[in-house]
């Protein structure tokens, strides 16, 4: 049964810390100084090791589905 993002419990759109915006300034820092290859390896570094902290597989798939939906309005905008 597919889980619905409306589901309190899973509800991963929905900001849930305090300092978000301290989290991307670090974020941020964190790229400074590499090219776009090895921030791309940073990133997905970082996805691996969260996923790895939330450990829930029903939540890691709704945030899948976020992300994915999120970039609906640029998938029917491609880039030439």
């Amino acid at each position: 049964m597919p889980l619905a993002l409306s589901d309190p419990a899973r509800d991963v759109t929905t900001l849930k810390f305090s300092d978000a915006d301290g989290f991307y300034a670090e974020l941020l820092q964190a790229h400074e100084g590499l090219d776009s290859e090895t921030s791309a390896l940073l990133d997905s570094q970082l996805v691996l090791l969260l996923a790895n902290q939330v450990a829930d597989p029903a939540t890691l798939q709704a945030c899948l589905r976020a992300a994915r939906a999120a970039l609906a309005p640029l998938a029917s905008h491609p880039t030439p």
